[in-house]
């Protein structure tokens, strides 16, 4: 995954991770349609994709200069 690549995946946690603290906000209101089991699920979701993220960049896939 190059850089950018790893921009928008996070740019995207960023944003599901956004809704789901208004959503907690308000969760007396949500809590029929958004279980704490959904919310674990999500949460799970969103540290599979950032670890995807936070991998080191593997430099020696590089071309090298010659």
């Amino acid at each position: 995954m190059d850089s950018a690549q790893k921009r928008d995946n996070v740019a995207k946690c960023r944003t599901k991770l956004h809704h789901m603290m208004m959503l907690l906000e308000k969760y007396d209101y949500y809590q029929e349609i958004y279980p704490i089991e959904k919310i674990l699920a999500d949460v799970k979701q969103l540290y599979d994709d950032l670890e995807i993220s936070a991998e080191k960049y593997d430099y020696s896939e590089l071309p090298r200069n010659e």
